[in-house]
């Protein structure tokens, strides 16, 4: 179901590249994405779900927040997601905000830091680094002095660090990293930890698609070799069951369902948005096209390091979300950099691009 929601998305896009959707001078839809829809969307969550709790922790019976429909994975790597988004947008239209609108962006970016931490996740943490890295290169350094832009990410950071070493929970997940990577067995059964079982999930995922290489299993068809002599050594029965759910690494689940082929889509689907953001930035010397550009690669970048530990567009809502995101990043980038698009409102559109630059 996720693929046509996302294919549902496409007239969006070519409304969008277009420039179907501008009239009067306004805004374009990334900015106010970043600046007003996300912040007041972290906002009204933390408002709403900052003090209940869910029991998706599961058999550990761990506490955690989230919402009722959402797991935690999902919940703390989207809430993560338009943190970080609408950090971006807040330094990249700052002179363009009103008073009012760069508050709200502010406190909206401490409240998706807030629930991510708070839902106990450790998915697309390890984006943040990179996320900092690549805007200070392409823009804060460019725009800002390299000094007042390391300032702002460092500070950001220890505050966020800050506000992990105060969980104890989330410290706790973190420390599990290395202790059980440390002591996790190629040869013999190992326990069912969190990592542990992640690591045993993709070595499970390898027999499987070595098995099968051309077209996959399907979606449960790997079970008929989930008792294969090689998976009894190292996985238990709960580990060698639990992948009906996914394998926990997004290329890895779509090529042990659908063979060669889902490696080539899942690999298609996250570096042809990169490579046409990569070109942008490089080949664009107006700030729009760019600002753009890094948009995408900021969103792409996190869907897949947050897809090396979790699926990313298995479940329906995600799908969604990631289908209309990507068709008005994509396409809003297409129209800014043509600047001269063939649609009904050229006029008007050629405003937009004006004001956007």
């Amino acid at each position: 179901d996720s693929p046509l929601r996302m294919l549902l998305c496409v007239p969006v896009f070519m409304a969008i590249s277009q420039g179907w959707v501008y009239a009067h001078d306004q805004k374009s839809v990334t900015q106010t994405w970043t600046t007003l829809s996300f912040p007041l969307t972290l906002i009204w969550t933390a408002l709403d779900r900052g003090s209940h709790t869910t029991a998706w922790g599961g058999r550990r019976g761990d506490s955690v927040l989230t919402t009722h429909f959402v797991d935690p994975l999902s919940f703390g790597s989207l809430t993560l997601l338009l943190s970080l988004l609408s950090f971006a947008g807040l330094t990249f239209y700052w002179q363009q905000l009103r008073a009012a609108s760069r508050l709200i962006t502010v406190l909206g970016i401490f409240c998706g830091f807030y629930l991510a931490i708070m839902s106990g996740s450790r998915t697309g943490w390890a984006d943040m680094p990179v996320f900092f890295l690549i805007w200070t290169l392409f823009f804060g350094s460019k725009k800002w002095s390299l000094k007042k832009s390391l300032l702002l990410c460092i500070s950001t950071t220890l505050l966020v660090a800050i506000a992990v070493y105060a969980n104890p929970y989330i410290l706790k997940k973190i420390n599990l990293i290395f202790s059980e990577i440390s002591n996790y067995h190629w040869s013999e059964m190992n326990k069912d930890g969190s990592v542990t079982l992640r690591i045993s999930f993709y070595r499970m995922a390898v027999h499987y698609i070595l098995a099968n290489p051309i077209v996959g299993w399907g979606d449960l068809g790997w079970m008929a070799r989930m008792n294969d002599p090689e998976l009894l050594v190292y996985a238990s029965e709960f580990a060698r069951d639990f992948p009906r759910n996914g394998f926990h690494n997004e290329i890895l689940t779509n090529t042990v369902r659908s063979g060669i082929w889902g490696l080539l889509s899942s690999l298609a689907f996250f570096l042809l948005p990169m490579q046409w953001a990569i070109r942008q930035i490089r080949s664009q010397t107006k700030d729009a096209p760019r600002h753009q550009a890094l948009f995408i690669l900021f969103f792409m970048l996190h869907l897949l390091i947050a897809g090396m530990t979790t699926e990313v567009t298995n479940l329906i809502f995600l799908g969604s979300f990631i289908g209309i995101t990507m068709a008005v990043l994509l396409g809003e980038s297409l129209y800014i950099a043509e600047e001269a698009p063939s649609s009904p409102l050229k006029t008007s559109g050629a405003k937009v691009v004006s004001r956007l630059d």
